[in-house]
């Protein structure tokens, strides 16, 4: 089972560099573009500091 990494980023380019990386590295990668919202998408009972 491939461990998950998740990328929150708004610079789509650094986003899908990243996700190549780190594919070819052998991880399962979730991006989300847009910061806290995806953020809050992706783990709704995770609260900020």
């Amino acid at each position: 089972m491939k461990q998950k990494i998740l990328i929150i980023d708004d610079d789509i380019d650094l986003v899908e560099a990243m996700r190549l990386t780190l594919e070819n590295a052998g991880f399962e990668v979730i991006d989300a573009q847009e910061g806290e919202k995806d953020w809050r998408r992706l783990c709704p009972n995770t609260r900020t500091l």
